[in-house]
């Protein structure tokens, strides 16, 4: 493992099989959902939780891990569902190190809010860094996701809904129109998907990392969507 191991972090993933469900407008209607809680673990990404109601059949409806970059901007992570998160008992995680800025801003600020009432978990500093410094480039929170978990003893981890937002967001769990308001909704939504602006996260070597992740780790699935955006089988 690349990570210095958060034990009871670890202990939660210790041989499970776990499903990453992102949030592209890909798995509308796919019927997924049924596959999705077969896994032992459900992990969802910032503004897919608490999940968006009338998805079930393709989203599935159970959240037992919830990856948060606790940014709470709106076009960001959004806010953070500390009550939803402490009733069903969902274990949340950053895939962004809290000694790094500006991560350890938005860290110290969760901090202060759980008032300890919320098991958490974020990456390792060294890990983040390592893969970063290599790529060029701020992993996307789904792409924090994957490496973060893959550093810890599961059994298998399947990845569904992610497209390097080719295809941009379920409108239900990001619409740049309703943040922006229609004409700069319109031209940002535009930009990310003609990939003229990655923002922070430039997605090229980002590609290349999840492909070598999946063609070294057998621990790591992905969906048919996901391996022709890679060019993998």
């Amino acid at each position: 493992s690349l990570s210095k191991v958060d034990h009871a972090y670890n202990n939660l993933l210790t041989g499970k099989s776990v499903c990453l469900v992102g949030p592209s407008p890909s798995l509308e209607g796919s019927s997924f959902g049924e596959f999705i809680e077969s896994h032992d673990l459900v992990i969802r990404l910032n503004k897919g939780f608490p999940l968006e109601s009338g998805k079930e059949k393709d989203l599935g409806s159970r959240t037992d891990i919830h990856y948060h970059c606790l940014n709470t901007l709106p076009y960001c992570g959004g806010e953070i569902p500390y009550e939803e998160l402490f009733n069903e008992s969902v274990y949340i995680c950053c895939p962004y190190p809290k000694f790094v800025n500006p991560f350890c801003i938005d860290i110290e600020s969760f901090e202060e809010n759980n008032r300890g009432r919320l098991k958490y978990h974020y990456i390792d500093t060294d890990v983040y860094l390592r893969v970063t410094s290599s790529l060029g480039t701020r992993i996307n929170s789904g792409i924090g996701a994957i490496l973060d978990i893959l550093c810890h003893d599961i059994k298998k981890l399947h990845v569904t809904g992610f497209t390097f937002f080719k295809d941009g967001w379920r409108k239900s769990y990001k619409d740049h129109v309703k943040i922006f308001g229609k004409e700069e909704g319109e031209r940002k939504e535009q930009e990310w998907l003609s990939g003229q602006f990655d923002g922070n996260h430039i997605q090229e070597p980002q590609k290349h990392f999840v492909r070598e992740m999946f063609l070294n780790d057998k621990r790591l699935s992905i969906d048919e969507k996901m391996k022709e955006i890679l060019e993998v089988k």
